[in-house]
């Protein structure tokens, strides 16, 4: 054997050792990982105790679980939970069923028995023995109770089988393995209209100027995006708040600093320092099985913010955080950053490459406007000197104005139809016409007409100011259906604005009397106008949706809906908007706006985003309860494959995914018409995003939307 070959024999073995060596400590690794899975980071996971059962100290260095409590994670760090060696969760009957859950338990030392009471229900377990009571009756516990004494808290405690517990007083009990994490959820019922409901969402908490306040066992509740503040809480003592709630009426009264509410139980309706407005959810009487009694609850934001307060709510706590306004100092700093509190929604797409929201929560939504700046295209020119997207060569956007400052809104003067506040109407008897006293030469032709459905809202807009005129006028009301009317000047667009009140949705239609007045026919829409749709412009207010470059997803799907206004104002299609300004709308109250005024179909519009900027394309979105039928069979699936032909043939744009997309979101989910929800691109995508903010772009996609209804329509007559 030469020389070479000895060295590479040596060298072999030694690899050969060394992968055996490998092999032999990845064993034992796997081995490790098998019976000890991964630690939770996020606690101590040594410490001592003294165990009183064999009266000695252990020293612990096991998995010492997470506990969460609808949704809140519980502080165990004075009294760390463990697992047995049969891997049972132990905790703290103390902390964790008496501190975070809020359960009463009681040791008694002299009987060596822990008792626990919940929601009606009496749990008694004995130190060292399996068999327990529940409500008297006998049971058996998987492993005994036994006591011990924190070396470091020096806190003496019950340790009890935590799943055992949980379930036995009837709480809903998950473990996750992979991140050593107990979910605990307590139930919580509420009755309404003699139903008794299990109640599934947040239970939130209020805090007022960073101090929480004391709930009493009556959390707010979360209902169609609105956080509802319980009147037994403590939140008016909190904040100083003048309340006032009349049982045999139904009338509630709130004051703070000058300002003042008034609401009807079950009434939308709302008057705010005298004006007429309608709240995103009703005050509403539950019975709380927690406190046995009946419980006046209000929305929260539409009360705090009227009242003067500053209202934004958090989702990752669960909380209502009300503040009092204060006079911010500037800094001068190097860095002028801008921050905001941004709570989406839930109706989140759990594809990671879609992580546009459908909406923020309505009151429970928190956002930020935003404004941007224009970018370069690189795209094809057109014959006029422009590129394709209505830019021009050096990239700009011909139609960027300079940021304006809105001034308020003037208010002219406020007639109530009736006597006093009213906060009900009958809703089947109330069709009518008043006569709209105008100035000289002023007739129906001249006045603009919008309708906002949630806000039961019709508003007259007449270019011009005629404040002198309307400040002292009278009108002729022959009817109940309008509650009050209101009347404006706006100074930015220099229109007189009147809007008329009702608590229904009602079309309007003017025509012209010979004594000069105006007849303002108020009727339901069916009866006034026979082809109806719904456009839905997402997000909006306080939630701006996807946000690229300084662009908010809220001004772009606007933008889209305001060239649509503009297209279809001399068609014979009468168009219901969502909303046509930068203002917020629940999404339950937009899934709403279909029924509402019996429309055909439903259209909303949004911008995608994704956490990937190389991801681009246009989706359709369909809800999964596509059983809403109109003009000759159009489904939702079918005006979504539809839409999506459409515009990537008329945008050149790419198919997302499969286009198509069935998905439970609430506006198309909940439309009782066909509904749809167009995602036109991504904005979290440059090339796409510089063509979605240019001005031509959205009016191509507006042209489409268009064009795709009128189609519709003319299918359907044939």
């Amino acid at each position: 054997m030469n020389k070479e070959t000895r060295n590479f024999k040596k060298t072999a073995m030694t690899i050969i050792r060394l992968n055996i060596l490998l092999v032999f400590m990845l064993v034992i690794l796997v081995s490790v990982g098998v019976v000890y899975p991964a630690i939770n980071a996020s606690a101590d996971s040594t410490f001592k105790y003294k165990d009183y059962s064999i009266g000695k100290t252990v020293s612990y260095s096991g998995i010492v679980p997470t506990y969460v409590i609808d949704g809140y994670e519980a502080d165990l760090s004075e009294q760390p939970p463990m697992l047995s060696e049969r891997n049972i969760a132990y905790a703290s009957a103390g902390a964790l069923f008496k501190d975070a859950i809020g359960t009463i338990a009681k040791y008694s030392s002299s009987k060596k028995c822990i008792t626990i009471k919940y929601k009606g229900h009496v749990l008694k377990m004995y130190i060292g023995k399996t068999l327990a009571y529940i409500d008297g009756e006998e049971i058996e516990a998987p492993c005994a109770p036994y006591r011990v004494k924190y070396k470091s808290s020096k806190k003496t405690a019950t340790m009890v089988p935590t799943r055992f517990v949980a379930e036995t007083l009837g709480m809903e009990y998950y473990w996750d393995a992979a991140t050593s994490t107990v979910t605990i959820k307590t139930p919580f019922y509420y009755e309404l209209n003699g139903e008794k409901v299990k109640y599934e969402g947040t239970r939130g908490k209020i805090t007022f100027e960073g101090e929480e306040v004391e709930l009493l066992d009556t959390p707010s509740i979360i209902l169609e995006d609105t956080a509802l503040l319980s009147t037994k809480s403590r939140v008016f003592k909190a904040t100083g708040i003048d309340f006032d709630y009349n049982k045999k009426t139904g009338l509630i009264k709130v004051e703070y600093d000058g300002n003042t509410v008034l609401y009807s139980v079950d009434s939308r309706i709302a008057y705010v320092n005298g004006l007429l407005s309608r709240c995103s959810y009703a005050p509403t009487v539950f019975f709380i099985y927690d406190r046995d009694a009946d419980i006046l609850y209000i929305p929260g934001r539409f009360t705090m913010e009227n009242l003067g307060f500053n209202y934004v709510w958090n989702s990752a706590t669960g909380t209502s955080e009300i503040s009092t306004y204060k006079e911010e100092v500037p800094e001068v700093t190097e860095d002028d950053g801008n921050g905001a509190d941004t709570e989406t929604s839930t109706e989140q797409d759990t594809d990671i490459t879609n992580i546009d929201t459908e909406e923020g929560l309505a009151e429970t939504g928190e956002g930020v406007d935003g404004t941007g700046t224009d970018t370069t295209e690189t795209g094809n020119t057109d014959a006029d000197g422009s590129n394709d997207d209505g830019s021009n060569e050096n990239g700009s956007d011909e139609n960027t104005e300079p940021e304006v400052i809105l001034l308020p809104k003037e208010l002219i003067n406020v007639i109530n139809t009736n006597d006093g506040y009213k906060f009900f109407i009958d809703k089947e008897n109330c069709i009518q016409t008043l006569k709209l006293p105008v100035p000289s030469g002023v007739t129906a032709a001249d006045f603009d007409t919008h309708e906002d459905i949630i806000g039961c809202m019709t508003e007259l807009k007449l270019k011009g100011n005629y404040t002198e005129f309307y400040k002292d006028v009278e009108i002729d009301n022959p009817g109940h259906a309008i509650l009050q009317i209101q009347m404006y000047y706006d100074p930015n667009t220099d229109e007189t604005l009147i809007r008329l009140f009702s608590d229904i949705v009602l079309g309007c239609e003017l025509s012209d009397n010979e004594d000069g007045t105006v007849n303002v026919r108020m009727d339901f829409v069916k009866n006034l106008y026979k082809k109806v749709i719904v456009l839905d412009a997402g997000h909006g207010g306080h939630d701006p949706g996807a946000q690229a470059e300084g662009y908010n997803e809220s001004d772009l799907n606007l933008k889209v809906i305001l060239n649509c206004r503009e297209l279809f104002k001399d068609s014979d299609v009468k168009v219901f908007y969502t909303r046509i300004d930068d203002t917020f709308q629940t999404l339950y109250d937009r899934a709403d706006f279909a029924e509402l005024v019996g429309a055909d179909l439903f259209i909303s519009v949004h911008h995608n985003s994704s956490w990937y900027n190389t991801i681009k394309g246009t989706s359709v979105y369909y809800g999964n309860l596509d059983t809403y039928t109109s003009l000759n069979g159009l489904t939702s699936e079918k005006l979504a494959t539809l839409m999506l032909e459409n515009l990537t043939e008329d945008l050149n744009t790419e198919v997302f995914a499969t286009g198509v997309i069935n998905k439970n979101f609430v506006v198309v989910r909940d439309s009782k018409a066909p509904a749809v929800l167009l995602e036109i691109g991504f904005m979290s995508c440059p090339e796409e995003l510089e063509r979605l903010v240019k001005d031509k772009f959205s009016k191509k996609v507006a042209k489409t939307i268009y064009n795709t209804v009128l189609s519709i329509y003319a299918d359907a007559d044939k």
